[in-house]
């Protein structure tokens, strides 16, 4: 005989306050979990809870005070406890069906677990938790003969919180706690999108013994260690998850260092750098662009963008790194509350079987944290050969910059010198072109210079100069050239 009576549980956790939140996304943070609770909450509620929440620098708040839960719209029997958890909101949704509904009791109990189940799903209003969420379904057997795990076979079944459930390969894994036999089951989550969406489910079958104030106690004392436990167990699923981004993003950024360190080489140089089919963090490529570094073949521009494009991509690179960094250190409390809570839901009952907890223990550790530090390691490796690249390239421009320079001052003081040479020359030939050209085409007596011989004096005069100005920078070119290769 199936047990007619159970309850079914949803923990769900959101965000309170994330890392460089301003205090208007927290206050966005505030409304969103708060209207799970009260679809029209109201600004004078929620600066009560503004205050609730800042009241304690406890790790732990009951959100609702000594009241401590929010009934469900009658004729549902059951409530929403919220809490505050560090960083994070954690919201529990009890519901065992019906109260005081007679009909509800003649209804088969599979069909009475989907309709429950279907209700929690309403009163979340279909939002998902922002770091995940996990379901507990307890019931107690009616008879010392049952089997818990047939008896939770056809819960997990009928209550369908995973799509197409299959107990043997769902289970994790089975143990006992406060008299009852408890079962785990959960559903990994394969996309890499950043977000947990695992399935996870505990199944307790309190033995048909036990007297309903030892099956409440249990469940009271329960309850708390659960929204603690789960919530550190979906916060390390969610780290891994955001880890899984940042790595993503780490390798689109060492492809886009690759291509911008290819862009690198003389645009008329014989020889080329055989960049594009090589390691992005090769040193010999920087020593190929440091000996290089004197070509005159350089495009200045384009050395400028790659060194822009390459700085930005630093900045991004080296942020995602930090990020990455304290990944490692959140999973690694996280994994820690997740022992610790295991443990503290083992001291009041000594005889407690709960070693199948262990198994997403060492899933932490194993598998999440070592995969994260191995990650870091092997992107901060690229730090220093992208320091050294754009060290390289910023010597390379600034080299550049200033033969462009000295170009430019030589060009200038040769172009000094000859028209100052053209200029002198000019003034003191004026009057001696004026004679040449008298004594070649003399003026009758009496007769005024004709213009003819003034235009001829001044192209005379005009064209020596430019000459002599010519020979000056020519000159001064000579000089500057043979200074320069001294």
């Amino acid at each position: 005989m199936t047990p007619s009576t159970f309850t079914i549980d949803l923990f769900l956790y959101d965000l309170y306050q994330g890392l460089g939140n301003s205090s208007e996304q927290v206050k966005q943070n505030r409304r969103h979990f708060w209207q799970r609770i009260y679809p029209q909450v109201t600004s004078e509620q929620l600066a009560q809870f503004q205050q609730r929440e800042e009241s304690s620098f406890s790790s732990y708040i009951n959100l609702l005070g000594s009241e401590k839960i929010q009934p469900l719209n009658s004729p549902l029997n059951g409530y929403y406890y919220p809490v505050k958890l560090g960083d994070s909101y954690g919201l529990m949704i009890d519901c065992s069906g019906e109260k005081e509904n007679d009909a509800w009791g003649q209804l088969p109990v599979t069909v009475r677990l989907e309709k429950t189940k279907n209700w929690i799903e309403e009163h979340r209003h279909g939002q998902p938790g922002f770091f995940g969420e996990s379901w507990l379904v307890w019931t107690q057997l009616t008879d010392p003969n049952q089997s818990p795990e047939d008896v939770a076979q056809t819960f997990y079944r009928a209550v369908n919180i995973m799509p197409q459930p299959d107990w043997k390969r769902d289970l994790v894994g089975q143990g006992a706690w406060s008299g009852a036999t408890v079962f785990e089951l959960e559903r990994p989550d394969y996309t890499r999108d950043g977000k947990n969406r695992s399935y996870h489910v505990l199944l307790l079958c309190f033995a048909a013994n036990q007297s309903s104030e030892e099956v409440n106690a249990a469940t009271e004392e329960l309850y708390p260690n659960l929204m603690v436990l789960f919530h550190a167990r979906n916060k390390v699923l969610w780290l891994y998850e955001q880890s899984r981004q940042l790595k993503h993003d780490l390798l689109h950024a060492s492809e886009d260092i690759q291509k911008v360190v290819a862009s690198i080489s003389p645009s008329t140089s014989s020889t080329k750098l055989a960049l594009t089919h090589s390691s992005p963090y090769d040193s010999q490529q920087f020593k190929a662009l440091s000996a290089d570094r004197h070509s005159p073949n350089y495009d200045l521009l384009r050395l400028q963008a790659s060194l822009t494009e390459a700085l930005s991509i630093s900045e991004q690179y080296s942020r995602n790194l930090s990020y990455l960094q304290e990944e490692i250190s959140a999973i690694e409390i996280n994994r820690k509350n997740y022992k610790d809570q295991v443990e503290a839901l083992q001291e009041p009952d000594q005889s407690a079987d709960l070693e199948f907890l262990d198994h997403f223990g060492k899933f932490a550790l194993e598998t999440c944290l070592e995969q994260v530090r191995s990650d870091y390691q092997a992107f901060q490796v690229g730090l220093q050969p992208l320091a050294n690249f754009i060290s390289t390239v910023s010597g390379i421009t600034e080299i550049e910059k200033a033969k462009n320079e000295r170009f430019l001052n030589r060009t200038v003081a040769i172009a000094s010198v000859g028209i100052s040479v053209a200029s002198l020359a000019a003034s003191t030939f004026t009057e001696q072109a004026k004679t040449i050209i008298e004594v070649r085409n003399p003026t009758p007596s009496g007769q005024p210079i004709p213009v003819s011989n003034a235009i001829k004096s001044a192209g005379l005069a005009f064209g020596v100069s430019i000459a002599i100005g010519l020979l000056g920078a020519c000159m001064t070119w000579l000089l500057l050239k043979a200074w320069n290769r001294r």
